[in-house]
């Protein structure tokens, strides 16, 4: 879910250091010391293995991508990791889709685990990794749990989630805020180890450095560590799955495009929570077919979500709504959110925000 400028460099195959199985990170720069292991899986035998081993039995896992400009019409999905729950084996493994033909009949093995509807993929906004499953490789990733929608959800009040009329919003005020994985860890209070500082615009580049690796085997352990403490928490409601399909799969109707900021915006998209009836409005800046009560009247050209957008950007539109100049930046309170950001808040498809 991170955005890097297109490296063209070319794929080789695996080298023989990154085929070694086992890998560890210390990280000296935490209170506490910390390890991660994971296991790197760049051939045919090594995902095999581990497609035959701790993924044989697997009913709950941690899922996260990574790659260039990824889930985009112009991106390039690099990495899988994913890393097992249920069974509480804590195992994670780094899957190079780059190694892999497209034929691999071990990727194949793979992705059927992303369409399994009998394993539940935990996510922290997993619109891209999905867009990426979905638009390189015909992939449709099935029961899902997005823990950020888990987080959104608690900090709204119970009403506003069961009642579609208090969905209603009057003005970019009242539109709901996303939540990125670093800001939700210290909203919540969830202790983890902080995360080493990449060039992400190396996710393409071959042979991958261990950094790089490790970096993206980290992020499954925090949407781990997000799902344990919301499980104790009650956060992860009976509703949360129907939710998570329709949040992940908004954009299968057609792909992400760079400088789309109707779509790739701060803001929850309409009609998550609770879908109005009939959805036959289209929206003139995301497109997105939608129900009445997402517009401020019937004469209305665009959803409350994308005159927040409007709103917030400063932005000159011109009356078919077909282009758009960026007059003003987003106002921003925490520049240091900017920084640590890993999500998809302000940028959804991660133009601007790494973790």
């Amino acid at each position: 879910m991170h955005r890097s400028q297109r490296h063209h460099a070319a794929h080789g195959g695996p080298s023989s250091v990154l085929e070694s199985l086992r890998r560890s990170r210390s990280d000296a720069s935490s209170a506490t010391s910390t390890q991660t292991s994971w296991s790197l899986c760049n051939s045919e035998e090594t995902l095999d293995e581990a497609l035959n081993g701790l993924l044989s039995s697997c009913r709950i896992v941690a899922l996260d991508c990574e790659g260039d400009d990824l889930g985009r019409s112009e991106g390039t999905l690099s990495l899988i990791c994913m890393r097992t729950i249920s069974p509480a084996t804590s195992n994670t493994v780094v899957i190079d889709v780059l190694a892999f033909s497209r034929g691999s009949s071990s990727l194949k093995r793979f992705f059927a685990l992303i369409e399994s509807e009998s394993i539940q993929k935990i996510v922290f906004d997993g619109r891209m990794d999905f867009c990426a499953f979905f638009y390189e490789y015909g992939v449709h990733m099935k029961n899902v749990l997005d823990m950020q929608l888990a987080d959104v959800e608690h900090r709204i009040s119970p009403e506003q989630t069961m009642n579609p009329r208090q969905f209603s919003y009057r003005s970019p005020g009242e539109v709901h805020m996303l939540t990125g994985m670093a800001s939700c860890l210290r909203e919540n209070g969830i202790t983890a180890s902080p995360k080493e500082s990449i060039d992400h615009h190396a996710w393409l580049v071959r042979p991958m450095q261990k950094k790089h690796l490790s970096y993206a085997a980290h992020d499954v352990e925090l949407i781990e560590a997000i799902y344990n403490a919301f499980q104790r928490r009650g956060y992860i409601k009976p509703s949360l799955p129907e939710q998570s399909q329709r949040y992940i799969t908004l954009w299968s109707d057609f792909q992400p495009a760079t400088g789309d900021f109707y779509r790739s915006n701060a803001f929850l998209p309409l009609e998550v929570f609770v879908q109005g009836s009939p959805q036959d409005r289209m929206c003139g800046g995301c497109k997105r077919k939608l129900s009445i009560m997402s517009f401020s009247s019937r004469q209305a050209k665009m959803c409350f979500v994308c005159n927040a957008v409007r709103a917030n950007m400063g932005a000159r539109i011109e009356d078919n709504l077909d282009h758009m100049e960026i007059e003003s930046d987003w106002d921003l309170e925490d520049e240091n959110e900017v920084a640590d950001y890993d999500c998809d808040m302000l940028d959804p498809f991660g133009d601007i925000w790494d973790f």
